[in-house]
């Protein structure tokens, strides 16, 4: 409950297991969610690897929350409804929902309205919302608009690369 409404930028080198310790976070969240220790909540996870377009992760996060598939048109209309006005739009509505962005780099648009309207949701009073994104890119905040880079907040957490004798114990 007191990460609801934040952002975190999760960034290092490939390879530095960013993405599978988070994962792995969330799978000890989720055991602790079924022992009674933490309170339900609601796990989308995107990779932006696997979208045609970035506008289509909204048509994503719509189907995961709501369990329909909708154009990316509409379920941004539904989804902005849903974070900020705080309207039910499926059976996971009431619970706090933790939404995890690997390859968000992959979201940078021209005018950058995707990451925008992603990053905006959690400041919202009623969205219930956590967002961790995922990169490569160390600098990603410091490249996006300040509209935007001030969205994604100060919450950083870097995956540096490893060194020689690391390298030895992995082989």
């Amino acid at each position: 409950d007191q990460c609801l409404g934040r952002c975190m930028y999760i960034h290092g080198v490939p390879g530095t297991g960013k993405t599978i310790s988070v994962l792995s976070v969330m799978k000890n969240l989720k055991a602790e969610v079924e022992a009674g220790n933490v309170n339900p909540y609601c796990f989308v996870e995107i990779n932006g690897l696997k979208l045609a377009s970035p506008e289509n992760i909204y048509s994503v996060i719509y189907e995961a929350l709501s369990g329909h598939r909708v154009g990316w048109k509409k379920a941004l209309h539904s989804l902005n409804e849903r974070f900020a006005e705080g309207k039910k739009i499926g059976k996971e509505d009431d619970k706090p929902c933790i939404l995890l962005i690997d390859e968000l780099d992959l979201l940078v648009t021209r005018n950058q309205s995707v990451l925008y309207n992603i990053l905006d949701w959690p400041t919202k009073p009623n969205s219930k919302l956590i967002v961790l994104g995922i990169a490569n890119t160390m600098d990603l905040p410091e490249k996006l608009l300040p509209r935007i880079s001030s969205r994604m907040g100060i919450q950083r957490l870097c995956f540096g690369p490893y060194n020689h004798t690391q390298l030895q114990e992995i082989i």
